[in-house]
């Protein structure tokens, strides 16, 4: 017979990113270091040239706004526009300097918006200070 296994049910997560509220259901986060490999006469393997490249942060959810429903495509929109950036709190870690790079606003004639939101950061993470007690 199988044993029965608990799952626990991931609710939404709130997160404001600048004036934006999302109810957070997935979240990824993509590190990249470049690498530049060169041989050498023996034919060992060695790196020069690593750079790190900006994190990509990206935010799949909801957002709910009973008066201005597609609000956050003009504010995204806008902010993609412009050189905005701005700070993210997520789960005890903090993203600064971050700058919109896609979004998609889905209205799937729901109470709320279908939204994803994929942000870049060429700045250090950081724990949150309200994190930073062990809480």
């Amino acid at each position: 017979m199988s044993s029965s296994t608990e799952v626990s049910l991931k609710e939404s997560y709130p997160v404001r990113i600048g004036a934006l509220l999302m109810y957070c259901e997935h979240f990824k986060a993509v590190g990249t270091k470049n690498l530049a490999e060169k041989t050498t006469v023996s034919g060992d393997t060695f790196f020069s040239n690593m750079n790190k490249r900006a994190l990509k942060i990206t935010f799949e959810g909801r957002i709910y706004d009973e008066y201005f429903p597609l609000r956050m495509l003009l504010y995204t929109d806008s902010f993609m526009n412009g050189d905005g950036k701005c700070t993210v709190d997520y789960r005890g870690i903090t993203f600064t300097e971050c700058r919109v790079q896609t979004f998609t606003v889905e209205d799937k004639g729901e109470d709320y918006i279908h939204a994803s939101i994929t942000l870049v950061t060429a700045e250090n993470t950081t724990q949150s200070e309200e994190e930073t007690d062990g809480g």
